[in-house]
C-alpha cells in the first residue's frame, strides 16, 4: 500500500483546496443573493451575478472547473489504471478517492446557486472524462 501514497497525498490537497473554495464561494453567495433578491428572472439574475463585484464571479467559475476537472481526471485514471493493469489493491484506493471526488463535486455544485452554470460545469465534467479517455 506504500506505492499508493500518493493517492492519498493528492486527494488530502484536493479536499483541503475544495473545502476552502466551498466556504469562500459560500460566503459570495451569501453577499449576492442579499444584493440581487430573488424575485428578478434566471437570465438577467446571470448577467447581475457576473458583473457583481467587479466580475468575481468569473473567478469562482474558474476555480470550480479546475476543481472538477482534476477530481474527475483523478477518478478516470485511477479507473483506467485498475482496469487496464487489474491491480486488486487498486480497487479499494479507486473506491475512496472516486467518493471523496464525486462528493467533492456535488458539494461545490450545490453551492453554486444557478443552474446555467450547472449545467457548464457538468458539461466541462463530461468533457475532461472524454478527453482523458480518449488520451490513454
Amino acid at each position: 500500500m506504500k506505492k499508493y501514497n500518493y493517492y492519498f497525498v493528492i486527494e488530502f490537497f484536493l479536499i483541503i483546496i475544495a473545502i476552502v473554495y466551498n466556504v469562500n464561494l459560500y460566503n459570495f453567495n451569501k453577499k449576492l443573493n442579499d444584493n440581487l433578491g430573488e424575485n428578478t428572472s434566471l437570465i438577467i439574475r446571470s448577467f447581475k451575478m457576473f458583473s457583481f463585484e467587479d466580475g468575481k464571479a468569473f473567478n469562482y467559475l474558474f476555480g470550480a472547473i479546475l476543481i472538477i476537472l482534476f477530481a474527475s481526471i483523478i477518478i478516470a485514471s485511477g479507473w483506467i489504471k485498475y482496469f487496464k493493469y487489474n491491480i486488486s489493491e487498486l480497487l479499494l484506493i479507486n473506491i475512496i478517492c472516486t467518493f471523496f471526488n464525486i462528493t467533492i463535486i456535488i458539494f461545490t455544485l450545490v453551492l453554486i446557486n444557478n443552474p446555467i452554470l450547472w449545467g457548464f460545469l457538468v458539461l466541462c465534467g463530461v468533457g475532461s472524462y472524454i478527453f482523458f479517455i480518449m488520451g490513454v
